[in-house]
C-alpha cells in the first residue's frame, strides 16, 4: 500500500513538470509563429516598395525634367502646389541609381491634402510614406485610409521604412 502513495506523489510532479514543457514549447511556438508573420508581412511591404519604385515613372533628374516637359501642368501632380512650393520640393529632390533617396516633405505637409501627396509621389515611388506627414490636411475618407495605413511599417508603429526627410 505504501508503494501506492509514492506513486501517485511521483505522477503528480511528472505531470506538472511535463505540463510546464509542454506550456514553455507552445509559447515558444506561438513567439516563433509570430515572428514568422511579421517577417512575412515585412517581406511584403519590401516587396510592395520594390514594385513601386521600379513602376515609378521618375527615378532621376532627368526623367523629371523629361515629366515637365511632356506633361501639361494641369495633369501633373506637381502642379497642386503652389509654385514656390513647387520649386523647394524640386530642389529638395536627391536621387542615386535606383531612383529617389530623400525629399523635402514640408511643403507637400502645409498645401496639400494625403491624395493629393500620395498622387505626387507616386511618380517617384514614394507614396509609401504618405501616412508619416501628420501635418497633411485630411478632407474626406480616401484621405483618412490614406493616414491609418503605415505603408511602410509591417509592424503599425513606428515611422516605418521611408526615406524622406523634413526640412525647411
Amino acid at each position: 500500500m505504501k508503494a501506492s502513495w509514492i506513486k501517485i506523489p511521483l505522477l503528480v510532479s511528472v505531470l506538472v513538470a511535463w505540463s510546464s514543457n509542454f506550456s514553455a514549447y507552445a509559447r515558444s511556438n506561438a513567439n516563433a509563429s509570430i515572428a514568422q508573420e511579421k517577417l512575412c508581412a515585412a517581406n511584403k511591404v519590401t516587396q510592395t516598395n520594390e514594385i513601386a519604385a521600379r513602376l515609378a515613372p521618375i527615378k532621376s533628374i532627368k526623367d523629371l525634367n523629361a515629366y515637365i516637359a511632356r506633361t501639361p501642368a494641369a495633369d501633373s501632380p506637381l502642379d497642386y502646389l503652389s509654385p514656390e512650393a513647387k520649386n523647394r520640393f524640386i530642389s529638395s529632390l536627391q536621387f542615386n541609381g535606383k531612383g529617389i533617396t530623400s525629399f523635402s516633405y514640408a511643403d507637400l505637409e502645409a498645401e496639400l491634402t494625403p491624395s493629393q501627396i500620395y498622387k505626387l509621389l507616386s511618380l517617384f515611388g514614394m507614396q509609401r510614406t504618405v501616412p508619416f506627414m501628420k501635418g497633411a490636411r485630411v478632407v474626406d475618407d480616401t484621405d483618412k485610409m490614406i493616414m491609418a495605413v503605415p505603408m511602410g511599417d509591417p509592424c503599425g508603429g513606428g515611422r516605418g521604412t521611408g526615406q524622406s526627410s523634413k526640412r525647411s
